[in-house]
């Protein structure tokens, strides 16, 4: 009986140690520089500014993924004081930076959107793929304007990439069209004739 009682301990303890060496493994996994806890912390941040309305947080978050493509072409330079012809390499950098929000001041864009109200948002699936530096976030989002008691529903998908300068996770994807200022119609209104 003894021995059975040993036997049952050492099986407990080894156990528990090859438990505890895992939970070690899968906690260094989510070390707080890693990429995927910059992800988890960057879709947080994006889905409670929605919620409790502080877009400034939000409108960090969205940045365009840049675009470089280099162009290299030879050039000669003429040295003025010896004559020396030099065949240099000039290459030169784009930077493609369209921008995800509309074209409106900064606090145009914040003073509409805080007539937008979420009163509910849910993270509904969430993929990252670290090698590729890019992830995506599907959410529901229950909102709506201050000047409506009509709650709607949106299905929004969010694209994420990684910026390894930063450390940080950007999205470029636009705020819902939903949240757009809304556009006015103009109806024309014949002249009066007296």
């Amino acid at each position: 009986m003894f021995k059975i009682r040993k036997i049952v301990s050492a099986l407990m303890i080894s156990s528990l140690i090859l438990l505890m060496v895992t939970a070690c493994a899968e906690f260094s996994e989510l070390d707080s520089h890693s990429a995927f806890s910059r992800f988890q912390q960057s879709e947080d941040t994006y889905r409670a500014g929605m919620r409790w309305g502080e877009w400034s947080g939000v409108l960090y978050l969205m940045r365009p993924k840049p675009i470089s493509t280099e162009s290299e072409k030879i050039i000669t330079i003429t040295d003025s004081s010896t004559g020396k012809e030099y065949q240099v390499v000039e290459s030169q950098t784009e930077n493609y930076n369209d921008s995800l929000l509309p074209k409106l001041s900064r606090e145009e864009l914040l003073k509409h959107l805080a007539t937008i109200k979420v009163s509910h948002i849910e993270a509904l699936e969430s993929s990252l793929s670290k090698e590729k530096g890019t992830g995506i976030s599907r959410m529901r989002i229950e909102y709506h304007f201050d000047n409506s008691a009509i709650i709607k529903t949106l299905h929004y998908k969010v694209s994420w990439w990684y910026d390894k300068q930063s450390n940080t996770w950007f999205t470029d994807t636009p705020l819902p069209k939903e949240f757009d200022l809304p556009k006015h119609k103009t109806i024309k209104l014949s002249p009066k004739r007296y």
